[in-house]
């Protein structure tokens, strides 16, 4: 059916007028939307909410409790591993360990903190002998550096 100009015209603008019509209708229906996300949440969503962050909370305190416990037994286990091998330590070890002291420790304290008899002794043994080297060895010095006075002879 052929319509004329002014029935076109008109068609035309009952059609832009159901656009307008539905785009006012989606601009409601949006800000409805947007005006709901604003709202509290429910109570019992708060409730569940309340409760999950508090039973992370105790899982965390839980956690980090189990870290602590297991430094400990940590720091116990080595400390009995380090008197264990401070009770059977070798001579050869002392030795070393009294050469290399720049202040050597008495045997009390060795004593004191379990080390064994032979590391004891030998600890002692180093001691004294570096003492002795380095008391040579500044005697050597002494007497190298003593110069017997030049005589001029004219």
């Amino acid at each position: 059916m052929l319509k004329t100009p002014e029935q076109k015209e008109q068609a035309r603008l009952e059609m832009l007028a159901r656009k307008e019509l539905k785009r006012a209708s989606a601009r409601r229906a949006s800000a409805r939307r947007a005006s709901l996300k604003r709202h509290f949440k429910s109570k019992e969503v708060r409730r569940v909410t309340a409760w999950r962050k508090r039973k992370k909370a105790a899982r965390h305190l839980e956690i980090v409790a189990q870290k602590a416990a297991r430094a400990l037994r940590r720091a116990v286990r080595e400390e009995k591993k380090a008197c264990d091998m401070r009770k059977h330590a070798t001579a050869q070890a002392g030795f070393v360990v009294g050469w290399s002291a720049v202040v050597p420790q008495r045997d009390e304290e060795l004593k004191a903190r379990s080390w064994s008899r032979r590391y004891r002794e030998a600890y002692a043994h180093g001691a004294a002998e570096k003492r002795r080297c380095q008391e040579l060895m500044a005697a050597q010095q002494r007497t190298a550096l003593q110069l017997t006075p030049a005589t001029i002879q004219l």
